[in-house]
């Protein structure tokens, strides 16, 4: 009988009869974990880049079974029979010694730069850097497509269920995928970074100021430029995010305004059946870059912060304003830059996470008193990552994972 042990990345076999230990060729690799096969013929362990493999009756190292110098962190590895499971930062898989590819987990993503909830609540899209969309059925906890789609910095459902967009801000482009299947569908649009959203029965798609309908645009193949499109153009739009309100009778979008003092946020509503029709228009001064609204667009919340010298900003607060009358509803003071900030659909939540801290706020609109809840430390080494509420106001999802393993973690809402 026999036991193996990684010291300083080298790997040694020990009888325990005798006492006697024998060193195996190796490299420093990162090696956390070892496993012997069922027939203890083979040594298996992790590493940095691939699993390895030893024949200890040959006493020699077996070729890789995956490319190594991969940088694909393996974290984990174990038998599974006479294979082998490898699991890594980006997925898991099934692998017989000889290096062929059985089966294939999806693990969540590394990090999330977009998500959706469905309308019905019952679906989860994601978005990573991996260059994945990744569809969850929350009901039945399980994974239920991904597709191959880099550069995704939004994502939306349409009201029907049936389909889910996805935009690139870098490129300016949107593309149409089935919920169902994952398939691609229609052409890929170019010059609009995201939807506002859809009409009634996904009758039309509202995106960079036109109404396009959604049926002969799904006919179409290859690239379309948005211009070319047919439909209604109810207004020149160069927001940074616009949204149909929920009765889909009016857009809601939000811009940057650039003074001299530096950028200040707009928030403004349009009427799609009077084309050109203003509901109102808000501005707020420089230094509130960051900002979300309420579906109906009458909740808008806002970062604050002003410019010391050296042209430094300095933060300030949370805001919380109703646009249609400049009214502010609510301040909460920051010490930190607010780098993740969302309101619930109704606007009676708002959520958001300063620089620097562990402790994910939330503000009740009505009341003015905040929850804090704690998430892991990691969230001080990540920029910025997606704060979504579901439909109903009632779970809010956070891009990053509370345990090991995971990219994204669902909160229940009080």
């Amino acid at each position: 009988m026999s036991f193996a042990r990684a010291d300083n990345q080298s790997v040694t076999v020990y009888t325990l009869a005798s006492g006697r230990g024998r060193s195996l060729p190796s490299y420093a690799d990162n090696t956390t974990q070892l496993a012997f096969s069922p027939d203890d013929r083979t040594l298996l362990s992790n590493g940095s880049s691939t699993p390895r493999l030893w024949n200890l009756q040959t006493w020699k190292r077996l070729p890789s079974v995956l490319p190594s110098n991969t940088g694909i962190d393996v974290r984990g590895v174990a038998w599974q029979g006479t294979n082998i499971l490898s699991a890594t930062g980006v997925g898991a898989m099934t692998l017989t010694p000889q290096g062929k590819q059985l089966t294939v987990y999806a693990l969540p993503q590394p990090s999330i730069t977009a998500a959706a909830f469905s309308r019905d609540t019952h679906l989860l899209a994601l978005a990573a850097d991996d260059g994945w969309i990744s569809l969850y059925d929350l009901n039945a906890n399980q994974l239920r497509w991904r597709v191959d789609a880099s550069g995704v910095t939004s994502l939306q459902f349409s009201q029907t269920g049936t389909t889910l967009v996805s935009g690139d801000a870098t490129s300016e482009q949107l593309r149409f995928w089935s919920v169902k299947t994952g398939q691609a569908l229609g052409p890929s649009v170019v010059g609009a970074r995201d939807i506002a959203g859809f009409t009634k029965r996904d009758a039309a798609v509202v995106m960079g100021g036109r109404v396009v309908p959604l049926a002969p645009l799904l006919r179409r193949h290859g690239e379309v430029f948005l211009g070319e499109l047919p439909g209604q153009v109810y207004r020149s739009s160069n927001s940074e995010t616009a949204q149909l309100t929920p009765g889909g009778n009016s857009v809601c979008e939000t811009t940057l305004v650039f003074q001299s003092g530096g950028a200040g946020l707009r928030t403004s509503s349009w009427q799609l059946a009077g084309l050109e029709r203003n509901n109102f228009s808000f501005s707020l001064p420089e230094e509130r870059r960051l900002g979300a609204v309420s579906a109906d667009c009458r909740v808008l919340a806002v970062a604050a912060s002003e410019l010391e010298r050296g042209q430094t900003p300095k933060p300030l607060a949370v805001e919380v304003y109703h646009p249609a009358t400049g009214k502010k509803l609510q301040t909460w003071p920051t010490l930190g830059r607010v780098k993740a900030l969302a309101v619930s659909p109704d606007g009676q939540q708002v959520a958001y996470l300063e620089e620097g801290s562990t402790q994910l706020v939330l503000g009740n609109v009505n009341s003015g008193q905040r929850k804090l809840w704690t998430l892991p430390e990691v969230v001080q080494d990540l920029e910025s990552f997606p704060l979504v509420f579901r439909a109903d106001g009632r779970a809010l999802l956070i891009g990053i994972g509370t345990t090991a393993g995971t990219s994204f973690t669902v909160l229940n809402v009080p």
